[in-house]
């Protein structure tokens, strides 16, 4: 997949920057329970998508479904080979990070140790992925890679992309060659 095609997959310029407005890392709790939210309804629809219509598909992605948690969605969507290692061990990491600024006020924040050490363990895209991301980067906000909430924003947006286009796009051929990694 080009560049130019990826780019089709995400939604206009302005929807775009309402997502990277969204993810403002000045508001943390926000940022960090958005993005996880973006990201986990992204795996709901690879999902629907993959599921034979039915209840069975309804109860597995239903309220207290198996498909339900987050985590359930990402580690099916990697057991079947539908995302990359990069982009599980990313999901997992956001998923982590979102349980603890929800459940815990101490950790309300990208400075606490235990969130920035999470968003420094976060991989950054390369190849085409990155290409896309910074075409479409809004030029007035500014990437700071050192900054842990800048990092969150960029990689959950990263793996927001990267699912989005899965759903659109991936066929079985491209899932088993490793033709689709977006991550390189």
């Amino acid at each position: 997949m080009t560049v130019e095609q990826l780019g089709m997959i995400i939604p206009d310029g302005a929807a775009f920057r309402f997502l990277v407005q969204m993810l403002s890392p000045d508001e943390a709790v926000k940022c960090i329970v958005v993005g996880a939210s973006f990201i986990d309804s992204q795996l709901d629809q690879l999902f629907a998508n993959a599921l034979i219509e039915g209840e069975t598909a309804t109860r597995l992605l239903g309220f207290r479904g198996m498909l339900d948690e987050l985590m359930n969605k990402a580690d099916l969507a990697y057991c079947l080979g539908f995302i990359t290692k990069t982009c599980y061990s990313n999901i997992k990491l956001i998923a982590e990070i979102r349980n603890k600024a929800a459940h815990d006020f101490r950790h309300s924040t990208f400075l606490t140790d235990l969130i920035s050490t999470k968003c420094e363990q976060l991989k950054l895209p390369a190849g085409r992925l990155a290409a896309v991301l910074d075409s479409l980067w809004p030029v007035d906000m500014p990437f700071l890679p050192d900054n842990p909430g800048h990092k969150y924003r960029k990689v959950a947006l990263a793996v927001f992309i990267d699912l989005a286009a899965l759903t659109k796009t991936q066929t079985r051929a491209e899932r088993l060659t490793g033709e689709r990694d977006l991550w390189r």
